[in-house]
């Protein structure tokens, strides 16, 4: 039986007239299994019908773009997006200017267009540096015991994971650890007081082996996730360029790299407070702060797609395409750069982060973007070359 509201929801999203919560909704109903056959449909009848006046495909010829989209969508399948994205396949909904399409990417790459472009995603690995200035390569280091400092021993627990373990607070001046991941890196850490913290890629975390004094500061550059152990007696402090966030044990998450337009705090539960410039700020579960020398605002925001990076995946929802391009600089250790004015198109979808770059590319390509990839280099091309 033909869901109705998948079809509402599809048909008004082609005349762009679907609000986020909307475009949230669209995106659910075509990733159930039931609506399959419907979905199959709906793409099928958009592309029997579709117009150059498209303003994503304006420049192109539409006989050649029919053909690119058919030699693409035959057979079209689609695949659960939820919980999981099938890793032999790569699939994103793009909503941009022009509406949206559904893209599946099968294997079907020749060995020279996968060698061309066959950058690999990121994966667990991090530098530790101790206090005494010691270094350890994490990904290079075994299972077990890495280090003891007083009375607390470092544990590598599991592949990209390392724990502290120890007696609990001391009275002595603490030693103060770095652990930063590289561009194509990610890692997880469980700090003495049983905090657990996801850094994201190019990110770094200063903290000490053991807190002690009347509260638990930190100090991130990056990207963090942060699950934070009560403790009423010992508010949990972490500290950013431009601003602090105290909390006594919630979960939230910190981007606060330096090429970006502001520090942006996401609570996902709990309550945290902001301070910037002396002013004092609380955040609610499904808030969003925003931080930089112009300005402090906080606004609703969907949490899935702050956290999405630390559950494994790209979650994009009305995103410029520069913002899209710089996570994939950080996870892919890639170069971006632009060759004629930026795109203004603004994408939202889902895709795991376990994809090739070449995968993620040829998606995006399907959204009229276009680019060249040399070493690791991507050049994005205006739309007249």
């Amino acid at each position: 039986m033909a869901n109705a509201r998948l079809k509402d929801l599809f048909d008004r999203s082609v005349a762009k007239k679907l609000s986020a919560a909307e475009k949230e909704e669209l995106l659910e109903l075509m990733g159930a299994e039931e609506n399959e056959e419907q979905v199959k449909a709906l793409f099928q009848y958009s592309w029997n019908n579709f117009t150059p006046a498209n303003p994503v495909f304006r420049k192109a010829k539409s006989e050649e773009l029919l053909h690119r989209l058919e030699q693409r969508i035959k057979p079209v399948k689609i695949i659960r997006l939820w919980p999981k994205i099938v890793a032999a396949a790569s699939i994103l909904v793009l909503f941009s200017a022009g509406g949206y399409f559904i893209y599946h990417k099968s294997t079907s790459v020749t060995n020279s267009e996968a060698a061309a472009v066959n950058i690999g995603p990121g994966k667990n690995k991090a530098i530790l540096i101790l206090a005494n200035g010691r270094q350890i390569i994490l990904s290079a280091a075994g299972s077990g015991n890495i280090a003891r400092q007083g009375n607390m021993t470092i544990s590598k627990v599991a592949a990209g994971a390392i724990a502290y373990n120890g007696a609990g607070a001391g009275k002595d001046t603490p030693a103060y650890n770095t652990i930063v991941t590289p561009r194509g890196g990610q890692y997880r850490l469980t700090l003495a007081d049983g905090t657990m913290v996801w850094l994201n890629a190019l990110s770094s975390l200063k903290y000490p082996a053991n807190f002690t004094g009347r509260d638990r500061t930190v100090e991130l550059s990056g990207e963090g996730y942060f699950e934070v152990a009560h403790n009423k007696a010992m508010p949990f402090r972490v500290k950013t360029p431009g601003q602090i966030v105290e909390v006594l044990g919630t979960h939230f998450d910190i981007n606060a790299y330096q090429n970006e337009s502001a520090t942006k705090t996401t609570l996902l539960a709990g309550s945290v407070k902001i301070t910037h410039d002396q002013t004092e700020k609380l955040l609610a579960p499904g808030e969003q702060a925003s931080v930089n020398a112009r300005s402090f605002d906080i606004v609703k925001k969907n949490t899935e797609e702050a956290v999405a990076w630390k559950n494994g995946y790209f979650r994009f929802i009305d995103t410029p395409l520069p913002i899209i391009l710089r996570q994939f600089e950080r996870w892919y250790n890639i170069t971006v750069v632009y060759d004629g004015p930026v795109s203004d198109q603004y994408f939202s979808g889902k895709i795991t982060r376990s994809a090739d770059l070449s995968r993620v590319l040829k998606i995006l390509e399907q959204g009229g973007i276009r680019y060249e990839l040399k070493d690791r280099q991507l050049t994005i091309l205006s739309a007249d070359k």
